[in-house]
């Protein structure tokens, strides 16, 4: 997956995201940000939005970042991933 920053709303999926999050399409899966696509708040009890424009800024500050993050597939089924910016 690639988002587009500042707004950190998602451009495109590949096949592998779209699965993972039980999109039916492409277009489905773009409509959404990352906090959409995730619980209120991560287990450290911070706000997923919140959490993800910091990783989103880290990522673009320093060229890479990898973290763990608990997402919401868009049925409403909960997972944690690694995820790597």
């Amino acid at each position: 997956m690639t988002l587009e920053p500042p707004s950190g709303k998602f451009t495109n999926g590949n096949p592998a995201a779209i699965a993972m999050f039980k999109a039916k399409t492409d277009e489905e899966f773009v409509s959404c940000e990352p906090w959409i696509l995730s619980p209120e708040r991560q287990p450290d009890g911070s706000s997923s939005e919140e959490k993800a424009r910091e990783n989103i800024e880290k990522a673009m500050r320093e060229g890479f970042h990898s973290f763990e993050w608990t997402h919401k597939r868009l049925d409403g089924e909960e997972g944690l991933s690694p995820l790597y910016y």
